[in-house]
């Protein structure tokens, strides 16, 4: 069964984030966020806060392989995987959004 204080947490996580965005979110809260879909049952904040002091950023927490993420006392295959779905769908995301014509061929442009 899931403690309680831990399910009002999350809640209140994701109502945050519904409510302003990731707009005064620490690094480790938005990792907590995104473990929350991940992870279900478990109170994933040291989790984390754990990643964040192994791999120091958001980006190098992102950047860490599934084995390295799976190093990390909590994280599992799928929870691993989850995060390296989110990266690679950002990175796909980002790639869709620029425009499918030269960018940089005019010098108003590129300033």
């Amino acid at each position: 069964m899931v403690d309680e204080s831990v399910k009002g947490h999350r809640e209140r996580l994701r109502q945050r984030f519904f409510t302003s965005g990731l707009d005064g979110f620490h690094d480790y809260e938005v990792v907590e966020l995104m473990l929350i879909y991940a992870i279900p049952r478990v109170d994933v904040k040291p989790i984390a806060k754990c990643l964040m002091a192994n791999f120091e950023t958001l980006a190098g927490v992102f950047d860490a392989s599934q084995r390295e993420l799976q190093q990390v006392h909590g994280m599992g295959e799928k929870s691993a995987s989850f995060l390296g779905l989110i990266r690679q769908v950002g990175g796909r995301y980002l790639a869709s959004s620029l425009p499918q014509k030269d960018v940089f061929n005019q010098p108003d442009k590129v300033k």
